[in-house]
């Protein structure tokens, strides 16, 4: 969740979400057998506070499974670290 900032007027604020990389579908059966495939490369982004909310994709330069996601002072959101195959858990 990207931080929430107050609105002077006392309206509720919008609340966005990000998930970003992660592994496909049936992963885990191949990894059980040693084979690692490519991790996913997009970013979703959902105003959740939306009366309708939709994602919208974005895409990371490489493709990320496990990553870390800190967001810097000036509000931007770096990504760090995950692997480029396999899956969690």
């Amino acid at each position: 969740m990207l931080p929430l900032r107050l609105i002077p007027d006392g309206s509720l604020p919008t609340v966005d979400v990000i998930v970003c990389g992660g592994a496909r579908g049936g992963v885990y059966v191949n990894a059980a057998n040693g084979v690692y495939v490519a991790a996913s490369n997009s970013c979703g982004r959902l105003r959740i506070t939306d009366p309708s909310p939709n994602w919208v994709m974005e895409y990371m330069p490489t493709s990320r499974v496990m990553p870390d996601m800190l967001l810097l002072p000036t509000g931007a959101v770096i990504i760090l670290n995950g692997a480029a195959n396999g899956t969690a858990g």
